[in-house]
């Protein structure tokens, strides 16, 4: 499966389409192929001329996920804000000791799940912005 994929993807270099995304190439951000299990087809008229091949569509795409990148970071602040106020109040009794600690290590675990989302967004939003003409 992984070759038929990539022949249709050098199919496409070869005719000198770009990326647009969602599994469409075209130029100058206009679909004209379509890759369908590994397959590079060409699409007709009516799917050529539709709105989701449109620039505007990618334009929104990257507008959500710059969305969806404030809202990460954000929530990644305030677990930041959680931790330090968590680690400022170290109990005293020895008892509580072992309960503080599980929790320093949930807080550690949901900053690292946020750290990532953060990292995963960031990604989306790189390859959105570099593949593709944007006109």
């Amino acid at each position: 499966m992984a070759k038929s994929k990539t022949t249709g993807l050098t199919r496409a270099k070869r005719l000198g389409l770009s990326h647009i995304g969602f599994g469409r190439f075209g130029k100058n951000g206009k679909a004209t192929h379509k890759l369908v299990n590994g397959q590079l087809l060409k699409l007709s008229k009516n799917q050529t001329n539709s709105p989701k091949n449109n620039v505007h569509v990618r334009k929104k795409a990257i507008l959500r996920a710059q969305q969806q990148k404030v809202k990460a970071l954000e929530s990644l602040m305030l677990v930041q804000k959680s931790i330090k106020k968590h680690l400022a109040k170290k109990p005293r009794k020895p008892e509580r000791i072992k309960e503080w600690h599980a929790m320093t290590a949930r807080y550690k675990a949901r900053f690292k799940r946020y750290k990532a989302n953060v990292a995963l967004i960031e990604a989306r939003l790189k390859k959105l912005t570099n593949t593709g003409s944007m006109q």
